[in-house]
């Protein structure tokens, strides 16, 4: 009776399978499973990237208590096949949080650039700026398409995405704007030079319609004789003035007067 009631002889107590040292650990091993299986549970409920980093150190915890577990009590061979298991669990998380922590800072890159973005958006007046920011827009969504859907930033991802393709829109809305301003102004500027080549050919016209005056005739020009002699300028007269008449040099000289001579026998 006396062996039966002794916990640390090993063999007699494994034999038996009443050994209280092998209770106490199998204790010790199903409140760590319980434990355990509450943390895994909580994945489910994992949402940033503080529950995730819990999630790793409770872990740990449970890791540590596992390796507490003698190997000559009758639980260890299945301890340490649990112990196996957490560990790659800690491993995968701790590829997650890898895999968070870089796409965290990825996207920390991207929201700056969407940001600037937006200020530049705002800020632009022509359609080529438009168009520079546009593809911008693009491949700044590009980007954020590529992020996993799985990532705990996947939320904040898509309010990105999101931003981009309102942007890309309000972008076209503003260059159709502009491209029908631009078709406005050539249709103002074409019919300004109509008008104005309007109103210059009907000038034309009623300027050739009109009688020639006496100021606008030619000067006759003037009628050259036979002897090919000068023609006499013929003067205006201005007030009493009397105008010379013209002198032919065609015409010869005529005789001097003759003076009176009394004949013979003439009573003068």
């Amino acid at each position: 009776i006396f062996v039966f009631q002794v916990p640390h002889i090993t063999a007699m107590c494994k034999k038996l399978d009443n050994c209280a040292r092998d209770k106490e650990y199998q204790a010790i091993f199903d409140e760590i499973l319980d434990n355990s299986q509450e943390i895994i549970n909580e994945e489910k409920k994992i949402n940033n990237i503080q529950d995730l980093t819990k999630q790793k150190t409770d872990l740990e915890n449970i890791v540590k208590r596992l390796e507490s577990i003698p190997d000559d009590v009758k639980i260890y061979p299945e301890s340490q096949t649990q112990l196996v298991q957490y560990k790659t669990n800690i491993d995968n998380i701790e590829q997650r949080l890898a895999k968070e922590n870089s796409a965290i800072e990825l996207f920390k890159q991207l929201e700056t650039n969407i940001n600037n973005l937006k200020e530049q958006t705002t800020q632009a007046n022509s359609i080529s700026k438009y168009q520079n920011l546009k593809t911008e827009w693009e491949n700044l969504q590009t980007k954020l398409n590529e992020f996993e859907e799985d990532l705990l930033i996947i939320s904040q991802v898509s309010n990105g995405i999101k931003e981009c393709r309102e942007n890309i829109e309000k972008i076209d809305g503003n260059i159709k704007i502009l491209q029908a301003q631009a078709e406005a102004q050539r249709a103002r500027i074409a019919a300004q030079k109509a008008e104005a080549e309007k109103q210059r050919m009907a000038a034309s016209q009623k300027s050739s319609s009109q009688p020639v005056t006496n100021s606008s005739q030619p000067s006759p020009k003037p009628i050259s004789n036979t002897n090919h002699s000068p023609t006499p300028t013929t003067r205006k007269s201005y007030g009493s003035q009397k105008s010379n008449p013209p002198v032919s040099h065609n015409t010869p000289p005529s005789p001097p007067p003759q003076k009176n001579v009394s004949r013979r026998g003439s009573f003068w």
